[in-house]
């Protein structure tokens, strides 16, 4: 596997680990764990065991990219749904001024 579909995994596992009901504030600690296990378990499956500290970097390194990644769309998209709710409230005080 690339690092960019180990990336992809840990993101994936690490959302649904977060709708089972684990806290938001464990969800990189999640991200970094799934991360180095997947490079681990990569690396033992593609006969490269001996290659540890490495793989352990390099899954380190891809789940902190990861929940970089996560947390960043996650604040884009929520910096964007509040201008529409702002945009969606002032449009209704508006017209609720002009109907009366």
């Amino acid at each position: 596997m690339t690092d960019a579909e180990i990336a992809t995994v840990v993101i994936g596992v690490t959302e649904v680990i977060k709708q089972v009901g684990v806290p938001s504030k464990f969800c990189s600690l999640v991200a970094v764990v799934v991360g180095v296990v997947t490079t681990l378990g990569n690396n033992y499956s593609t006969g490269n065991e001996l290659d540890l500290f490495n793989s352990g970097i390099r899954g380190l390194l891809i789940g902190l990219t990861a929940t970089g990644l996560y947390g960043t769309a996650g604040n884009m998209i929520k910096k964007s749904v509040g201008v529409n709710n702002n945009l969606t409230f002032k449009n209704n005080a508006n017209s609720q001024q002009e109907t009366h």
